[in-house]
């Protein structure tokens, strides 16, 4: 199995506050107890556009968080803007395997 590193950008508002949706995405991570899986939150902060988070967000080209950046062993990388997409395609397989392997 491929490893992977996957990093979390979610975004803080020009106000100061969390988005919304960032905040609900992790807590689902965190229910789910998947957050572990996460190698590395990153803040997008809207007053910083040198901030890690916003220049991430340029150089994959998306406008909305949260989103998630996985990068394989392999070196090829994807960006994830839809949660259910990446708990679907990159969180729920690797359960299932390590499901698989265990029983």
């Amino acid at each position: 199995m491929n490893k992977m590193h996957i990093r979390f950008v979610k975004k803080i508002k020009a106000d100061g506050n969390p988005c919304r949706k960032c905040i609900e995405v992790e807590q689902r991570l965190k229910d789910a107890g998947l957050l572990s899986r996460i190698d590395q939150i990153v803040i997008a902060d809207e007053t910083d556009l040198q901030s890690e988070g916003m220049r991430l967000a340029r150089e994959y080209k998306v406008e909305t968080a949260p989103f998630f950046i996985v990068e394989n062993d392999a070196g090829e990388t994807m960006v994830y803007t839809i949660f259910l997409k990446f708990l679907k395609e990159v969180l729920q397989p690797e359960l299932t395997q390590k499901h698989h392997v265990s029983s």
